[in-house]
């Protein structure tokens, strides 16, 4: 299997000082969205009505990589 690349940036929230974690092409489905932290996965939100975001859960190939990014921003 081929080393997965996610493109992604940080953005400045509009009202407050949270940096918010945006994936430029999510793995899943190829459009972007920004990074949230849930329970146990992590979650790709996508601003359309019609589905919340693409779930990255433990099993997924991805997660480590999302994982990384994700403690690299939050310093968790």
């Amino acid at each position: 299997m081929q080393e997965l690349e996610i493109p992604w940036h940080i953005e400045k929230h509009p009202n407050n000082s949270t940096k918010l974690i945006v994936i430029d092409r999510c793995p899943v489905c190829g459009k972007p969205g920004r990074l949230v932290k849930e329970k146990h996965n992590y979650r790709i939100r996508h601003n359309t009505n019609r589905h919340y975001g693409c779930r990255i859960g433990k099993t997924s190939p991805y997660y480590e990589k999302i994982d990384e990014i994700y403690r690299s921003v939050r310093k968790c």
